[in-house]
């Protein structure tokens, strides 16, 4: 099993809180059923950054890319500007995308070849 690199177990917890957060803000809220599907798939994909699983990784890219956008779209839309949320996406998107992060996730080391023939 390939070691969970530290920031890797900081961007699960922040996704788990972001998650229940969500969730509990959500249903206090009545919030619409999209902002609760997102806090579960939050939930989710901590876990899954957790256990290094590779949809969790291509799962938190999207994510991510997604909340900067809708940050970005909101504010030139005239709405509150997020840049939290912009920040915080752009860390975690630069996080994944580094080779030893990727490599947790995608073990890539090739098997041995055998040039005996």
């Amino acid at each position: 099993m390939n070691k969970r690199p530290v920031v890797i177990s900081v961007i699960a917890i922040i996704m788990l809180l972001n998650g229940i957060l969500t969730l509990v803000n959500g249903y206090r809220f009545q919030a619409h059923p999209v902002v609760l599907a997102l806090g579960v798939l939050a939930l989710l994909l901590s876990v899954g950054l957790w256990m290094l699983w590779s949809w969790a990784w291509v799962g938190t890219l999207l994510l991510q890319f997604a909340a900067i956008g809708y940050a970005l779209y909101d504010w030139f839309t005239g709405g509150p500007i997020d840049f939290l949320a912009m920040i915080i996406g752009a860390i975690v998107i630069i996080y994944l995308m580094r080779e030893e992060t990727r490599s947790a996730f995608f073990n890539r080391q090739s098997l041995p070849v055998d040039n005996s023939s």
